[in-house]
Order: structure tokens, then C-alpha cells, then sequence
């Protein structure tokens, strides 16, 4: 039996097999609405069995001061925290991804490409100077450059690589928040919530805020929050983070779907050669 001439020995090794450009982002941004859904139903499971009370200390520093504090029954979820971090990488790598199918597709190389942030319009344009987003063509360029992905004008995008970047040294422990009305609690307590944290007749209290009151005046421990307890961002996030005292899934599912649309919209831009862009339609997939 004669073998096979496509098993003989030869000299011919493969091509790495890649997905076609922006199907790799798009699976990114899919895994991350994935990672939503799973944080979602560990999110409901712990609110549906907490439990939040007042928890009153007497504080020496402050004579007839006593130290109110917010407490749940038990602490935040540990899966929580690794969920949220999963999704943010795979929310930060589609945009990494899409400027390196660009890059392919221009036959560029893909060496130490990364989708380029920075703190400030400023530096942004500072650290364009030397970065390879440069070798993809000005028309890339300007179009990373139109999404301001900066601090100073409250990107999303850069408050994502923030919380991508935070969550690889120490691990995002969720803050968790209730609502109560004003009905609920004495003056003094309502006097102390902080302006912005009112919403209407509800305040909004997390386990980071804590409220000095005069002693003698007998607060009662608080009656379960009008909704659920939900997490919010704090701990950690840089001063001024347009995620900071927002709704983490709110916030990340809003963010998601904007990741979403740049890919599509990059895609539809850039995805296909120079030299066949007046003729090659681009493709939905």
C-alpha cells in the first residue's frame, strides 16, 4: 500500500491559525457580558441573604461622640472580586486585539502594539511620539485619538485600563451599598450622608461611610434597604475615575456595550486592505 504523500517528511511547518480580524474582539467582548451574567447571580445570592444594621461604637477622640457604622452580616462574596477582574481584562484586551488585526491586515508588525491611553490629552499625544500605534497609519491614529481615552475628559475606556491594571496587583473587593429613605433614620444620621450620596428622599450608605452623633439620642438599628444591597466603586479606583460611586454592573455593561460598538466601528473603517477598499465590501463576520 502506498503511503500517503501528505504525511511524507518535508520541510513545510503550518501558519498559526488566526480567527478572522475583529472575530477575536468580538469573543472578548462576548466572554466579558458572560462574566457579567455569572457576577450578577453571585451579587442577587448574597443580597437575597444579608442582612444590614447600624452598629454603634463609642469613639475617645470625640467627647459624648458616638461612631455610627454601616455593617452586613457577612462580607463581600470572594468570587465577586475574581469575576469583575476577568471581565475588565477581556473588556481591555478586545481593544488590543482590534489594533492588532489592523495591524495585519496593513501588514504591519504587532510587536509591543496596545491600544494607547493616557492620563491626560496631553500626555496621550506625549507618549504618541514614540508608540508603536503610529506604524498602523494616521487615519488609525486619529480615530484612537477621537475616543479621548483619557482621565481628563472621564473616559470610560481609561477608567477600564485602570481597573484592568489595578485588578493585576491586588484583587477589586467589592463595596456593597443599600438605599434607605429619609423616614428611616433620625436627623442628625440624614445630616451626615453626604450631598452627593441623596437621591431625593433615599440616600444612598455603603460600609465605608461612617457618621459621628451626638450620644443620648438613641438610634435604632435601621430596617432592611428599600432594594437589595448592590456593589459599588470605591476602594481603589483612582481620584477623579468616572467609575468611582457608580453601579458596577450598570457601569460595566454600559462599558461593555461601548468596547462593542468601537470594535464594530473599527472595524467597519479598517477592515480591509488600501488597496481594495473602493471594491471589497466588509464583511459581518
Amino acid at each position: 500500500m502506498a503511503e500517503d504523500p501528505r504525511y511524507e517528511l518535508s520541510t513545510y511547518r503550518p501558519e498559526p491559525r488566526l480567527l478572522p480580524p475583529f472575530e477575536g474582539p468580538r469573543l472578548k467582548v462576548a466572554r466579558a457580558v458572560k462574566h457579567l451574567e455569572e457576577l450578577e447571580t453571585v451579587i442577587l445570592d448574597y443580597g437575597s441573604r444579608v442582612i444590614s444594621a447600624w452598629c454603634p461604637y463609642h469613639e475617645p477622640h470625640y467627647e459624648h461622640m458616638i461612631l455610627w457604622e454601616l455593617r452586613f452580616s457577612e462580607d463581600s462574596p470572594q468570587d465577586a472580586a475574581i469575576i469583575l477582574g476577568d471581565a475588565a481584562h477581556n473588556l481591555r484586551a478586545a481593544l488590543d486585539i482590534m489594533l492588532c488585526d489592523i495591524a495585519r491586515i496593513r501588514e504591519k508588525s504587532t510587536d509591543k502594539l496596545k491600544f494607547l491611553l493616557a492620563t491626560s490629552a496631553e500626555e496621550w499625544e506625549a507618549r504618541l511620539a514614540k508608540h508603536p500605534l503610529k506604524r498602523l497609519g494616521p487615519d488609525v491614529v486619529q480615530a484612537v485619538r477621537n475616543l479621548a481615552p483619557n482621565r481628563d475628559t472621564n473616559s470610560a475606556l481609561r477608567a477600564l485600563h485602570d481597573l484592568d491594571i489595578l485588578d493585576k496587583h491586588e484583587l477589586v473587593v467589592l463595596t456593597f451599598a443599600g438605599c434607605w429613605s429619609k423616614a428611616a433614620v433620625q436627623p442628625p444620621i440624614w445630616e451626615a450622608i453626604p450631598v452627593q450620596n441623596k437621591r431625593g428622599d433615599n440616600m444612598l450608605v455603603t460600609e465605608e461611610d461612617m457618621f459621628l452623633i451626638r450620644g443620648g439620642l438613641e438610634l435604632s438599628l435601621l430596617p432592611m434597604p428599600t432594594t437589595l444591597p448592590f456593589p459599588i466603586f470605591t476602594h481603589g479606583l483612582p481620584q477623579g475615575s468616572p467609575f468611582a460611586g457608580k453601579p458596577v454592573l450598570e457601569t460595566l455593561r454600559s462599558t461593555a456595550q461601548f468596547v462593542a460598538e468601537v470594535v464594530e466601528d473599527f472595524a467597519l473603517k479598517f477592515g480591509r486592505r488600501d488597496d481594495d477598499a473602493s471594491t471589497t465590501p466588509v464583511s459581518d463576520h
